[in-house]
């Protein structure tokens, strides 16, 4: 078990900032929190018994989102402002690129038609093609990796 199976249970439970800050790149030290709130060892094991055994251990996450909301918040910023920093990393990267070369990068225009239309593709046969049942799950996977893909390509 990890810390973002964790993060699903607390965000379920209402505290959806805390769950936040669970399941991002933040969430070992955020269930270090969670866990001594909780009075148990830091393990998304133990959080996850603690939150199953023990109704009243929400009350006590509830609590502690409250409590440490400002910091949460600053965790969360800086968890977005990395992800558009590494966006912004790739876009002048192209940028660079062309500059030095007098070229666009035709390798990645191709990889993300590809990526594109293998999701569309594998979703119409989701939708529109009889499947059988012992196949759907490896369609469903595969759809859910290129859909994965497919939100990298566009964002």
């Amino acid at each position: 078990m990890n810390w973002i199976k964790v993060a699903e249970q607390v965000a379920g439970s209402g505290a959806k900032l805390l769950g936040t800050a669970l399941g991002g790149s933040v969430g070992g030290q955020v269930g270090s929190l969670v866990a001594h709130a909780l009075g148990v060892e830091n393990t998304p094991e133990a959080v996850s018994a603690e939150l199953e055994k023990n109704p009243e251990a929400y009350l006590k996450l509830k609590e502690l989102e409250s409590n440490q909301k400002i910091e949460l918040n600053r965790m969360a910023l800086q968890e977005l402002q990395a992800q558009l920093a590494d966006v912004q990393d790739a876009r002048k990267r192209e940028v660079d690129i062309t500059k030095a070369t007098g070229k666009t990068d035709k390798m990645l225009m191709s990889l993300a038609v590809v990526i594109t239309s293998g999701f569309f593709c594998l979703l119409g046969a989701l939708l529109w093609v009889t499947i059988p049942d012992s196949n759907k799950d490896i369609l469903i996977s595969a759809v859910s990796t290129l859909g994965a893909a497919f939100i990298g390509v566009n964002s």
